[in-house]
């Protein structure tokens, strides 16, 4: 997955100082935006009813230890949605999250890979979302 070969330099920036004029210069990062409280909401609401969920990605919602990457958009029968990746800090590969929040985040979407475990979908994605979650979290 080539988003891990990102994180890793975004986390190497991020300690150097840099992340905050690249943040601005690329837009914005899933820590940015759960600080609103209505992509907190629909992030809790997706994770509803999931059981068995690694802790980092409880933690999101919060001061959580992850990595994450800018932002990208994604247009999905004609609706755009905001995509944003995050990982286990120090542990990227194999335990990714993509998660896509509708236009006005009311609603959240969500493919976990972690480890050798099936993909998990959270949110209930149609199936065009999920192929475009799927497509996200492996560029």
């Amino acid at each position: 997955m080539k988003k891990t070969a990102v994180l890793v330099s975004l986390a190497a920036a991020f300690f150097a100082g840099a992340s905050v004029a690249f943040a601005q210069a690329t837009g914005a990062y899933l820590f940015d935006v759960m600080k609103e409280p209505q992509f907190q909401k629909a992030y809790a609401a997706m994770l509803t009813g999931a059981t068995h969920l690694p802790s980092w990605l409880r933690e999101i919602t919060g001061k959580g230890n992850y990595v994450a990457t800018p932002e990208t958009p994604a247009t999905v029968g004609g609706i755009p949605y905001r995509l944003f990746h995050a990982c286990k800090a120090h542990d990227c590969a194999g335990h990714e999250l993509e998660v896509m929040f509708s236009p006005d985040a009311a609603k959240a979407y969500g493919l976990l890979i972690d480890g050798d475990k099936p993909r998990r979908w959270f949110g209930a994605p149609d199936a065009d979302q999920q192929t475009a979650l799927a497509k996200a979290i492996e560029e």
